[in-house]
């Protein structure tokens, strides 16, 4: 997680430009939603100094007004941000927009550096060694994290039952489609909550074409997910928050450098991001 001084250092350092008059084009915003433009448009840019408004990877933003200092409105904005999502950036502070698109594509880096890979704790925050899930493919390949060394991972933890997690299936295949020929990643969609088999079931139904695979959960009374030597991790402390869909991107050595809580319809926009990472994180 980003500290609040190193948000700070970003947005300051950055050329600022008063916020537009007329109504804003949510092109833009980079990943923002209908609704984080609307927030943007019609409430932030009416609301009375100091606020700032934040944005994160995938879609997660959030906004806070009238705090006691321009710097107050960005860490209680980050703290907020934070909370769904890694690698928040402000987007607009007080009348001024401070983003910065020529460092969005690298907006998840820096990347972890192996030389301190003994060293980082295992976890879900970003630089953390993730936990070493094990899962069996659909063509019944019992794998784990720990096995797919030496590609960038996108996790996801999933539940047909999740409405969320339906409304954003169609996005998410999108950007499995864009990346499935770079044999340098690998996707893997765990469930959660319920049997592998009942979750099969719908992506047949609605033709997703995504590797599932099965996580050993056992049903709905079943909160944990299972290690590759079948001991049971709780999902709480799995994620950041105990909340599906969550999705995280692991780099090539097992290391989180990205982590989401919801659902988001962009997607598809953050093969940039990924595509950043590939070409530019340590192998």
């Amino acid at each position: 997680m980003r500290t609040a001084l190193a948000v700070l250092t970003l947005a300051f350092g950055l050329p600022a430009a008063a916020l537009a008059a007329d109504p804003f084009d949510p092109a833009r915003i980079p990943h923002l939603g209908e609704a984080g433009w609307e927030a943007f448009v019609r409430e932030y840019r009416a609301a009375a100094n100091h606020k700032a408004f934040l944005i994160g990877p995938g879609g997660s933003w959030a906004w806070v007004k009238g705090q006691a200092s321009a710097e107050d409105a960005i860490a209680d904005a980050a703290e907020r941000c934070d909370r769904l999502s890694s690698h928040c950036v402000p987007y607009a502070v007080d009348n001024r927009i401070v983003f910065d698109p020529a460092q969005w594509a690298g907006v998840l880096a820096p990347y972890p550096s192996p030389a301190d890979d003994a060293k980082a704790p295992v976890g879900w925050e970003t630089g953390a060694r993730y936990f070493d899930l094990g899962f069996t493919m659909r063509d019944g390949t019992r794998t784990s994290i720990a096995a797919l060394k030496g590609k960038l991972v996108v996790l996801q933890f999933w539940g047909s039952w999740c409405p969320p997690c339906r409304v954003e299936m169609p996005a998410f295949q999108k950007l499995y489609d864009s990346l499935k020929n770079r044999a340098d990643i690998a996707f893997v969609l765990l469930n959660f909550r319920e049997d592998a088999a009942t979750g099969y079931r719908l992506a047949e139904r609605n033709d997703y074409r995504l590797p599932f695979a099965d996580s050993g959960n056992k049903g709905r009374e079943d909160n944990n997910l299972y290690l590759a030597d079948g001991s049971a991790i709780a999902y709480g402390q799995a994620v950041a928050l105990a909340q599906v869909p969550t999705t995280l991107i692991l780099d090539r050595r097992g290391r989180v450098i990205f982590r989401k809580s919801g659902a988001t319809d962009s997607w598809p926009a953050m093969a940039e991001q990924i595509g950043h990472a590939l070409d530019h994180s340590a192998r």
